[in-house]
């Protein structure tokens, strides 16, 4: 078949290779391939719907002016729209070896600022900024597959009414090096009345925001989440929080901290690890109101603090909230000008399927949407539409209706089903797995394999200890040996 595709070329400078495909009915997508700093710089701010930016291993430290980088507060910065058929993407080349972008100090400048709708972020990492990914007035757009760390202040920063947004399978730590007190790992809209310096005030509505399936901490110098007034929708879900680092500053005791509303707070596993300065583990302020909580599961060394303290609103907390250190009676506690009850509401969206694997992509079965309102049925068609069928291949795919979290290099005891896998927070690939008969319940022993469903490698578990080092992926499938259906098995991956 005679081909109906044509290739022209655009010229950016710098070496920079850009090519542009056109079809015959002259749609266009268009590929940059950059190998430093500058023309990344420049790549970005000539970005148009459909560009795929793609960074070649090379070194990208950049100095923020003005001229280099189009705003002088940002070593990368863009501000054009894509649309939901032609986003515009920036990754690096391959997603097992992110291109790092670096900043000249931790005490100043964006390390990564986008201003425009439908963009794709992802398995790159940003590093030695003050801040290190801040949206601004952006919708519809994508982060996956990032890692920030060593950021003077807040990690990932979305802001001045960005809203429909995803930020997931990503990992955070090393937050607030600079001031502590705004060294969160995500932060959603703004402290009221905060403004860009030059008089102009950001937007609070900063609604239906998704975050999950990110690994957070250790070194969070503030909250790992915190969603302010004026936000709605947002959901926040199976992410995995360490909480050493957390500092106290600036009212910072908590791993969630909200203060808007319809926000969902679902099947999150955190982890106090000994730090005194973390007290409740969910808290609600200020302008607080029908926030759902669902599925999650909290260690707090089994302290008198709460799984969620409520200062404000209306609380709904689901049966099915834990606390992992015995504490049953310490689930969720409230002042007088808030309330909790179990009355979940029922039209919160479906759980996202979230898998951090550079090679397999992840994604989420639906987009975040206020419970009180119809903005999910705004959610541009075409976005909706890849999230939701990309998350019915995967469970298709790998056989996984739901996922037991295991937290790395912790022995872990497990109840298995016929359907649930087991998910670690990194690539086994390298790394040693061990497999143990059950210590909690001692009625059986597990006897079968368990496989990689996004990797490679499958492990034979015939005694009662056994170690591996072959596989790789995220995600393990466990299949009972003929005649045994011992369900129970501990494992540690290192």
């Amino acid at each position: 078949m005679k081909s109906n595709l044509s290739f022209s070329s655009r010229t950016l400078g710098l070496g920079a290779s850009f090519i542009l495909l056109l079809t015959a009915a002259q749609s266009q997508a268009a590929r940059i391939d950059v190998y430093s700093g500058q023309e990344l710089q420049q790549a970005i701010q000539a970005a148009v719907a459909g560009d795929e930016i793609v960074l070649q291993p090379g070194g990208y430290e950049s100095e923020a002016t003005s001229t280099l980088s189009g705003f002088s507060n940002a070593h990368y910065f863009g501000s054009a729209n894509g649309t939901a058929q032609k986003p515009i993407t920036l990754r690096s080349y391959s997603s097992t070896n992110r291109q790092i972008l670096r900043g000249t100090t931790t005490s100043k400048k964006i390390g990564l600022y986008i201003t425009g709708d439908y963009w794709i972020v992802k398995d790159i990492e940003i590093t030695n900024s003050a801040k290190g990914i801040v949206l601004d007035n952006s919708n519809y757009s994508v982060i996956d597959n990032v890692v920030v760390h060593d950021i003077g202040e807040e990690a990932i920063h979305l802001r001045d009414n960005s809203s429909n947004n995803l930020v997931k399978n990503s990992r955070v730590y090393n937050t607030g090096l600079v001031s502590p007190g705004t060294g969160e790992a995500f932060y959603v809209g703004s402290h009221p009345g905060s403004s860009d310096g030059k008089g102009y005030v950001y937007g609070a509505a900063c609604h239906n925001n998704v975050i999950g399936g990110n690994t957070i901490g250790p070194g969070i110098a503030a909250e790992h989440i915190d969603i302010k007034e004026g936000t709605r929708g947002t959901i926040f879900e199976y992410n995995v929080m360490n909480g050493i680092g957390i500092t106290g500053q600036n009212s910072a005791d908590s791993f969630v901290d909200i203060k808007g509303q319809y926000a969902v707070i679902r099947g999150n596993k955190a982890y106090r690890n000994g730090e005194s300065n973390v007290k409740n583990a969910f808290e609600t302020h200020s302008d607080a109101d029908q926030n759902t909580f669902i599925g999650n599961q909290v260690d707090l060394d089994g302290s008198n603090d709460y799984l969620l303290f409520a200062s404000e609103g209306v609380n709904h907390v689901a049966n099915n909230n834990i606390r992992l250190d015995g504490r049953s009676d310490r689930i969720a506690g409230n002042w007088s000008a808030a309330s909790i009850d179990n009355n979940i509401p029922a039209n919160i969206p479906a759980p996202g399927v979230y898998v951090t694997n550079a090679t397999t992509s992840s994604t989420a079965s639906s987009v975040a949407s206020s419970p009180k309102s119809s903005t999910a049925s705004s959610i541009k068609s075409s976005v909706q539409s890849s999230i939701k069928s990309s998350a019915a291949s995967s469970v298709a795919t790998t056989g996984c209706s739901s996922y037991i979290d295991v937290a790395w290099d912790q022995r872990t005891e497990l109840t298995l089903t016929s359907s649930s896998c087991v998910r670690f927070n990194r690539n086994l690939s390298g790394a040693t797995v061990q497999f143990w008969d059950s210590d909690t319940n001692s009625s059986c022993d597990y006897r079968g394999t368990a496989a990689s469903v996004n990797g490679s490698g499958s492990v034979l578990i015939n005694s009662n200890y056994l170690a591996a080092s072959s596989l790789s992926g995220t995600i393990l499938k466990f299949s009972n040996a003929a005649g045994s259906s011992c369900n129970y098995i501990k494992v540690r991956a290192y």
